[in-house]
């Protein structure tokens, strides 16, 4: 289990699949508590999805680069490159809302990235939920399967 500071839905991480993150004074056991966080979770505009994947990340040793004003750089590049260097593993991620769409120049990245050997994938809302996100900040690269 991990203590993390963090700013999920009303302020604080709960619960990323089977890592648990702590709150202070707040018990999110009940199913009905789950499921509208579940759908604040799905909510997000992908700036405060961003914002919560590199919270904890960082938390948990990762360092991060994100473009800020891409219009001057080939398109298609993914959102977010996470290095950890004492595990000597990197990640490249392109966030997307649930209903965000991948274009071609996305893809090309993501398909050229992986031809190198390299974890690139898409990332969204539902992968927070469903603790794939923390699986991939917390396992290694073969545990996640990439």
């Amino acid at each position: 289990d991990l203590d993390l500071p963090g700013r999920v839905g009303s302020g604080r991480y709960r619960r990323v699949s089977g890592v648990e993150l702590k709150t202070k004074g707040q018990n999110m056991k009940t199913q009905t508590a789950w499921t509208a966080r579940n759908r604040i979770v799905e909510g997000w505009n992908e700036s405060e999805f961003q914002s919560e994947i590199i919270g904890l990340a960082k938390a948990l040793g990762w360092e991060y680069y994100h473009t800020h004003d891409s219009r001057r750089s080939p398109s298609g590049f993914p959102d977010l490159v996470l290095v950890h260097p004492r595990r000597g593993e990197i990640i490249y991620r392109e966030l997307k809302t649930m209903k965000g769409r991948v274009s071609d120049a996305q893809k090309h990245w993501l398909e050229i990235l992986k031809a190198a050997n390299q974890d690139a994938d898409v990332w969204r809302p539902c992968d927070w939920t469903n603790g794939n996100i923390a699986k991939a900040l917390t396992g290694s690269r073969n545990e996640r399967g990439n």
